[in-house]
């Protein structure tokens, strides 16, 4: 027990007010300033080692220098009756645990978590990190402000990188509170700043929604379950600010490092978006945008390459801005040389503002006109005629774009306004033959991506710098491996090497980003470049629906199907009128057992392309699962694959149809030849599992892009824990264990 009274100290113990894992806590009185203190004791038999002593010491008193409001502020360190001790602010107030059991709003827990954001940021920016962050060590004042305590046994993060991460208490321990570690920090691995961005995500997991996201039975399990496990979703149906809360707090809870948040100033920004007030008027309150077809006022019909890529390049540029949703090109290019009813078209696509708009060009002249309508009112909120010379065309489009932005009420940060400045060649007809690759990949049929691959080669040999137009052959490439047109030996490696040259040149172009994704994902199967790859696209683009879309597979091919979730739907929201886009989260929707709202989604892509080959199939698929096999055969007795129909068979118990179609379609003069999974499927659904997994074995060795959703497949339930498929799992480095 301490006892200053006897010694020549500053401090007189008034009272022992707590007691934890690092030593006990004293309110005390401060016989030098006759203010209140708490001092903070190192437990007895976790005295320091002279050299530790004097680094924890030294640290303790670095420390005092973070002054930040929300921070528990640190007066001295040092010694008394041979024991360490950190004074610190005393302060009067509630745990954070303690504080919720008063069921605050919404709004509060927003504020609450803003301000625990400002206080890591300041911390980290003066080198710091925490290190043992949880509820206990975050108390509400009697004014319900933020406090974060104990920085005084924080880490230089300089130290900590060099390996310096272990207790001060024992040497060679692991510092920190089982359930709030990061997993970088259970596995006993050096730390910097993205660790209390892991810990500070699941703390604020449990502010909002009242549930430790990594709880089990013991605190060791809770650490087993950080290290292996990815954060259930907060919400099963988020919308508004619960779903951006949502979104901000499974990226802080990333696993993977390049997934996770770089900086607290990032997640910061992302909470300080959510309070950030008052809030606008609504009649003012735009977050949403299409771009029409810009009509081309001309008899030229060459120039429709031209007026086209005048409205996707708007499109892009706008799409660079962070809170605004902005409607794809897809989705958009459907009203091209129709009637505008802008309040229908508003509905449809969900956005409360239009760009409409034409071109004229004539010789090196261009006249460039320009509106934004707020939909529900039919009000011009801007409007401007540009009339330039032709090699003006680039100011013309960022100028339009940052007016259209300024309308709408959205304030443009730098880095914003750089990345909505795409660097185009200075040559005409470089740009010229960039846009008519676009035009033609945007077609995505086997001739139209040929045609494009031509147009932005015909570009590089005009300006071999031209990034834009080494992305969009990446863009190309991939695609012709991805729909099948070209081997995937041939056309990936050949996407890799223009995305990269892309990002020699630019290296904040999503489509690159997103090129790179695709071939990692579907080819080199390397899993963690993949989710870096496609996290990069969309946090340079929000607003890219094929980088969200991609996304998606990448997440359920992790088995992370809340995620792919998400993903799949911000890419049908972005893309309302892609057909592709409805399929994908049909198709991501059946993979997680959610059969009726992939139904749905089937029938909305049917809506838009009735005839839509890859829509039937996938609705047949999940009518077979539903036990509407009847409905099933008679849809895929046309289907464009017919191995689908030999699956539907063998559900059906049709065992001689099965294999009658299975030797059609297998025969070398057959048109539509099946791929090792599609084989393997119908084999394991008649109960031939070795021949079964020969054909899965064939697969892994061709590389099938198929092959790794085929242990979550719906069909799989009999089989998915056989030896022989947890084996091939675990042959492509995915985690066996998530076998669902």
């Amino acid at each position: 027990m301490l006892d200053l009274t006897e010694a020549p100290s500053p401090y007189v113990l008034l009272e022992r007010v707590g007691e934890g894992g690092v030593g006990e806590v004293h309110l005390a009185q401060d016989r030098r300033l006759g203010r209140k203190v708490a001092l903070k004791f190192l437990r007895e038999e976790d005295t320091l080692q002279d050299g530790d002593r004097e680094r924890f010491i030294f640290e303790a008193r670095a420390a005092a220098a973070i002054d930040h409001p929300f921070i528990c502020k640190i007066y001295e360190a040092g010694e008394l009756e041979g024991r360490a001790f950190i004074a610190m602010e005393y302060i009067e107030g509630e745990t954070l645990d303690a504080w919720l059991s008063s069921s605050p709003s919404f709004e509060a827990r927003l504020q609450v978590a803003r301000e625990v954001a400002e206080a890591l940021e300041q911390a980290h920016a003066k080198g710091f990190i925490h290190r043992d962050l949880k509820p206990a060590n975050i108390m509400l004042t009697a004014r319900n402000h933020v406090k974060v305590l104990d920085f005084g046994l924080a880490k230089k993060i300089d130290a900590v990188a060099e390996g310096t991460n272990a207790a001060f208490t024992v040497t060679g321990t692991i510092s920190g509170t089982f359930e709030y570690m990061s997993p970088e920090q259970a596995a006993g691995d050096p730390l910097d700043h993205q660790s209390d961005i892991f810990s500070f995500g699941i703390i604020l997991h449990e502010l909002f929604t009242g549930e430790h996201p990594f709880r089990r039975e013991t605190p060791f399990k809770s650490a087993l379950a950080i290290l292996t496990q990815s954060a259930p979703a907060m919400w099963e149906h988020a919308s508004g600010e619960r779903a951006a809360v949502q979104r901000t707090v499974q990226k802080m809870l990333e696993r993977d490092l390049s997934l996770r948040y770089a900086s607290m100033n990032d997640v910061r920004e992302q909470l300080a978006a959510l309070t950030d007030g008052p809030r606008r008027p609504k009649e003012t309150e735009h977050d949403s945008v299409a771009v029409l077809p810009f009509s081309r006022i001309s008899a030229d019909d060459e120039d429709d390459y031209f007026v086209d890529g005048m409205t996707e390049e708007i499109i892009t540029r706008l799409s660079k801005v962070e809170d605004l949703k902005v409607i794809s090109r897809t989705s958009v290019m459907g009203y091209k040389n129709a009637a505008t009813d802008l309040k229908k078209i508003g509905r449809e696509l969900d956005v409360t503002t239009i760009v409409e708009g034409s071109v004229r060009r004539a010789a090196n002249k261009v006249r460039i006109a320009a509106r934004l309508i707020e939909v529900e009112t039919d009000r011009q909120l801007w409007g401007e005629v540009y009339d330039r010379d032709l090699e003006d065309i680039f100011a013309v489009q960022t100028e339009v774009s940052h007016e259209v932005a300024n309308a709408l009420r959205q304030r443009l940060s730098a880095a914003t306004r750089h990345r909505m400045e795409p660097v185009h060649s200075e040559h005409l007809e470089a740009y010229n033959e960039y846009l008519k690759g676009r035009y033609s990949l945007h077609k995505l049929t086997p001739d139209g991506i040929r045609t494009g691959i031509q147009h932005f080669t015909r570009a590089l040999t005009i300006d071999p710098h031209y990034a834009l137009s080494h992305a969009g052959l990446a863009t190309c490439h991939a695609y012709a491996g991805h729909l099948g047109y070209v081997p995937y030996d041939e056309s990936f490696p050949a996407a890799i090497e223009s995305a990269r040259q892309a990002l020699a040149l630019d290296d904040a172009l999503s489509e690159a980003y997103s090129s790179l994704g695709l071939v990692a994902l579907l080819y080199d199967w390397d899993w963690a470049t993949a989710g870096r790859h496609f996290q990069r696209a969309v946090d340079l683009d929000p607003n890219f629906a094929t980088g969200h879309l991609q996304f998606s597979w990448y997440f359920l091919t992790m088995s992370r199907n809340e995620q792919a979730l998400q993903e799949a739907a911000r890419a049908s929201e972005l893309d309302p009128h892609s057909a592709f886009s409805h399929v994908n989260l049909g198709w991501v929707q059946f993979y997680s057992g959610l059969y009726d709202d992939s139904i749905r989604q089937y029938e909305k892509a049917l809506e838009i392309e009735p005839d839509f080959s890859f829509a039937k199939a996938e609705i047949a698929g999940t009518y077979l699962v539903t036990g509407r096999i009847d409905e099933a055969i008679d849809i895929l007795r046309s289907a464009a694959t017919p191995v689908h129909l030999a699956w539907a068979y063998a559900i059906a118990g049709m065992r001689e149809e099965a294999e009658e179609v299975l030797e059609r379609v297998t025969d070398p003069a057959s048109p539509s030849q099946p791929t090792p999974v599609d084989l393997a499927l119908v084999h394991l659904l008649l109960g031939d599992l070795d021949e079964g997994f020969r054909h899965v074995d064939i697969a892994f060795e061709g590389r099938d892009s198929k092959l790794p959703y085929l242990r979550n497949h719906p069909f799989m339930v009999d089989v998915r824990s056989d030896p022989r498929m947890i084996d091939v799992v675990r042959r492509m480095g995915l985690d066996a264990d998530s076998i669902s």
